[in-house]
């Protein structure tokens, strides 16, 4: 499927602009949704969002590869919101039964 290995971070987003360098793309894990109380999922509060957004924006000054990994249950919400920081987005279960 590729040609080279391909060499991936999840967040990591501290280590920024250093790690552009080493990596040919980001995951950025939970983008949109997070676990609540055990039980169920649910969309982050507005300022994290935000949080994220700014983060997202930072993101696309890099030439990687952009992913947004969220939770099943609210996968309009993160298609949608993942395609406005044009981001692939991937949506499992809470074990990853499916990709």
């Amino acid at each position: 499927m590729f040609s080279r290995p391909v060499r991936p971070a999840d967040r990591g987003f501290a280590l920024l602009p250093q790690l552009a360098g080493l990596v040919d793309g980001i995951l950025f894990e939970s983008f949109s949704a997070r676990w609540v109380d055990g039980e169920t999922y649910a969309a982050w509060p507005d300022d994290v969002l935000e949080v994220h957004a700014s983060v997202a924006e930072r993101l696309l000054e890099f030439d990687l590869d952009l992913y947004a990994a969220d939770s099943d249950g609210l996968s309009d919400f993160a298609y949608r919101r993942a395609r406005e920081f044009t981001m692939l987005c991937f949506v499992s279960d809470r074990i990853l039964s499916r990709i």
